[in-house]
């Protein structure tokens, strides 16, 4: 086979021309340092230079000015192309520039004279998405939400006395709940929007101590469905009653969510399953505040809670609880290193399905998908 069966035919961008001759260049970014008082200097190697393709190329042909016009406005296109190289082959780069030549003694012809560097790739860091940041806003954007719908209901100014003190057991029976004594509470009456922000700063208290982030989001979303909403008649004093009363349940629930999400995305998972049941008991709390709230702004931060919990938990990253039948009895230490080829996570194994003997193990499991 000669030589020439092996040359391609060239373009940029699919405009195709002809290639006489080319030039590449390349090497390596070498800096030489001469000190003073020293008679070697040091040469430091910082990588390879970009290869660099000078090509002259003409078009040519009764319709030649189409060609060098479609070519021009290839090389001036912005950012990358494929230069397809006689000699080189498929080459991602730029035109860093390039000379266009036309004369009457060689007619029906244009001659270019073109540089291209490699483009090569970004090793920029590049932007992404902080999800858990995001989602941490997002709860705190509910609890401003919920704390002014809160001072927008809650009022027992000018109300007889009795109004006052429901409002009081509502709150006695949820200080007590989480085992709380809260005195003078009463005094937060005439400024609601301070009460709310007590009452939503009283969850801290379950990520103190030994708690995983984990426990306590599973404790702390359990409040999502703390008590329960009342209608009232048309009474005047009894819809104050059941104003304060359903205004307090729903600053409770939009508390328990805010604080479980922040718990949720800061907690480690084993599996993506941990992750899923974390998740769908806090959409479900979102979602019944949703379907049950009349305050647009307080819906939107509900909204937005929602979507960037989902977005934040880890559910790609993790492996999947499966199951799995062993039909024969084996050994643990051998069903971990058939499943995992680590014998080591045998004890995983037993844990996990909470197995009475190690060295006779059968039956339905739960495994981790290797």
């Amino acid at each position: 086979m000669a030589w020439k069966d092996n040359l391609r035919k060239a373009s940029f961008r699919g405009i195709s021309f002809f290639v006489p001759s080319h030039e590449l260049s390349g090497g390596r970014r070498l800096v030489t340092h001469e000190y003073p008082l020293r008679d070697e200097p040091y040469t430091e190697d910082l990588g390879l230079k970009a290869k660099r393709f000078s090509v002259e190329a003409y078009v040519v042909g009764d319709d030649y000015m189409n060609v060098r016009d479609s070519l021009i406005e290839a090389l001036n296109k912005n950012g990358e192309g494929e230069l397809v190289h006689p000699y080189l082959g498929s080459i991602t780069v730029q035109c860093d520039s390039y000379s266009v030549n036309e004369s009457d003694f060689e007619g029906r012809m244009a001659r270019f004279s073109m540089q291209f560097v490699e483009s090569g790739e970004s090793k920029y860091p590049s932007e992404s998405n902080d999800y858990i940041a995001d989602a941490e806003d997002a709860a705190g954007a509910l609890d401003d939400a919920a704390a002014e719908s809160f001072a927008d209901s809650f009022d027992v100014s000018g109300l007889p006395e009795f109004i006052s003190l429901d409002a009081l057991k509502d709150l006695n029976a949820f200080f007590g709940k989480i085992g709380l004594d809260i005195a003078n509470v009463q005094s937060f009456f005439s400024t609601p929007l301070s009460l709310a922000r007590s009452i939503q700063g009283l969850f801290s208290i379950f990520t103190d101590g030994d708690r995983s982030f984990k426990q306590s989001a599973s404790t702390v979303i359990q409040f999502g469905a703390y008590g329960n909403y009342k209608t009232s008649s048309r009474a005047i004093l009894e819809t104050a009653l059941v104003r304060n009363h359903n205004a307090i349940i729903s600053l409770i629930r939009e508390a328990a969510a805010a604080e479980a999400v922040r718990c949720a995305v800061a907690a480690d998972y084993e599996t993506r399953n941990d992750a899923e049941m974390i998740l769908e008991k806090i959409t479900g709390v979102l979602d019944d505040e949703m379907d049950r709230t009349q305050d647009t702004k307080l819906y939107i931060a509900q909204s937005a809670l929602r979507a960037e919990a989902v977005l934040a938990l880890p559910f790609d990253k993790l492996p999947e609880v499966v199951h799995r039948q062993i039909s024969r009895p084996l050994p643990s230490l051998v069903l971990a290193y058939e499943t995992y080829g680590d014998a080591l996570r045998a004890d995983e194994l037993v844990a996990r399905n909470c197995i009475m003997h190690p060295g006779f193990v059968s039956g339905d499991l739960n495994m981790v998908s290797a």
